[in-house]
């Protein structure tokens, strides 16, 4: 087998166009096809109006750019595993009601490094949908390709591992790249969130890369997640809020999240509420409470 070659940032910025083309083509197939597609140089060729040997070089660059599933040498595929059509669909008004909020925070011609999640992509897509608003964003996040981002956005999107549970790219190559990146902001998502501002990642592999890109920002770091993070717990902790003030009190923390009404449960409300409490007497943290439901 073949040894992948050495990943290097798009030659051009047509190179970097066209690989976020077929990033974006992909996934509208998937959403087309019940959950599984597959691609050719001749699919590319016919849809961009590019010759073979453009649509198979763009393929072997992408190919070379994140671990995906090769049935054939120059074709890509898909299973079923795919994350966000299912993730989506778990407190999706809840999400949107955050994401809504946070895009609303973020001021235009800003930089974002934006981590994996839902939220994140969602975040994104209220940036460019109702906003207009023109940002530069380095992210992991294969969601946020799935947004249509078009030209409201500079995008880098980080190569590595793609790691499916996360729909993102993990590894020590995102890692390398986010160590030399300063962004304004850093957009981040949790699996779950104490009363002491403890910050979670749901799988193990994430955790790197959450620390690197809350690392990024120079100026803000804008947590969105909803409600019922309040009431979760995970054991994968990437950061500490009150530490990560101590580190630079100069960079603002803007939690957004949902009113605890939001939930169904009596005892989930009761427990988001407690953690809420104590959330909000964390000096420096900025708290950010929005309506939403399930």
């Amino acid at each position: 087998m073949a040894a992948k070659k050495t990943l290097g940032r798009p030659r051009t910025d047509e190179h970097a166009e066209r690989r976020a083309k077929v990033l974006s083509f992909l996934m509208q197939k998937f959403y087309a096809q019940d959950n599984h597609w597959h691609l050719s140089p001749a699919d590319l060729a016919a849809e961009f109006g590019w010759d073979l040997r453009t649509a198979r070089n763009t393929l072997d660059d992408i190919t070379n750019f994140i671990d995906v599933i090769q049935v054939e040498p120059g074709n890509i595929t898909s299973g079923d595993d795919y994350y966000y059509k299912q993730q989506l669909r778990s407190h999706r008004k809840l999400k949107d009601a955050v994401a809504k909020r946070a895009a609303e925070l973020i001021e235009p011609g800003t930089s974002l490094a934006c981590a994996s999640g839902t939220t994140v992509a969602l975040t994104v897509r209220h940036l460019i949908r109702d906003h207009r608003k023109f940002v530069a964003i380095v992210t992991n996040n294969a969601g946020i390709i799935d947004q249509d981002v078009g030209n409201c956005v500079q995008l880098r999107f980080l190569g590595g591992h793609y790691f499916s549970q996360a729909h993102a790219c993990t590894g020590r190559e995102v890692v390398q790249i986010l160590e030399d990146v300063r962004c304004k902001t850093s957009v981040i998502g949790v699996s779950a969130i104490t009363a002491k501002g403890s910050l979670s990642a749901h799988h193990s592999e994430e955790l790197p890369v959450a620390r690197a890109i809350v690392s990024c920002a120079s100026e803000s770091i804008l947590i969105v997640t909803d409600v019922t993070k309040l009431a979760s717990n995970d054991v994968w902790e990437f950061a500490r809020i009150p530490q990560l003030l101590k580190e630079d009190p100069t960079r603002a923390i803007i939690l957004v999240t949902n009113v605890p009404d939001a939930l169904a449960r009596q005892s989930d409300r009761t427990k988001a509420e407690a953690v809420l409490g104590d959330l909000e007497k964390i000096k420096g943290m900025r708290l950010e409470v929005v309506a939403g439901s399930l």
